[in-house]
């Protein structure tokens, strides 16, 4: 059999005819003879002492393992600082809404705090949920407008009442 680049850069090397492997190096016309075991699942032949190819199929066992060839795996998303920052969004909603539970006036300050633990709290969560972009922050600046929403509701019952 004889392998051959020159169809295209852009695919594998494929056969192209005669009984004995070989590989072109695309470099001249020499032409290095190369004898490889082929590997029964995805066909790509291998040097004579390889164990596993690089699909993953063990040439011993005749089982498919894991590949050589597997994306990275990304780094693990610690569920930790999900609830440390929810705990944190709530300890801040709490600031806010129990002044205006009493009548009373909140700190703006408290405000900006659950502006930015909702919009933290929703961004975790939205990488939490594997998704890519901002959205979660996004979701985050809105619910932060819907508790201050909320807190002026609150705080306008409870001063007329």
């Amino acid at each position: 059999m004889h392998f051959s680049s020159t169809a295209s850069p852009n695919k594998a090397l494929q056969p192209t005819g005669a009984s004995r492997p070989r590989l072109s190096l695309g470099v001249g016309p020499q032409e290095i003879n190369v004898s490889e075991k082929q590997c029964p699942k995805c066909s790509l032949y291998n040097p004579p002492s390889a164990l596993r190819c690089d699909c993953g199929f063990d040439f011993a066992s005749g089982e498919v393992k894991d590949s050589y060839l597997s994306e990275p795996k990304a780094k693990t998303f610690h569920v930790l600082w999900l609830y440390l920052v929810g705990l944190f969004l709530v300890g801040s909603s709490a600031a806010v809404l129990i002044p205006a539970a009493a009548g009373q006036s909140s700190n703006p300050q408290s405000g900006i705090g659950v502006l930015i633990w909702s919009m933290l709290f929703f961004y975790l969560l939205w990488k939490r949920k594997k998704r890519k972009g901002w959205h979660g922050t996004l979701i985050g600046v809105a619910v932060c407008f819907l508790i201050q929403f909320g807190v002026g509701l609150i705080g306008a019952m409870m001063r007329h009442s």
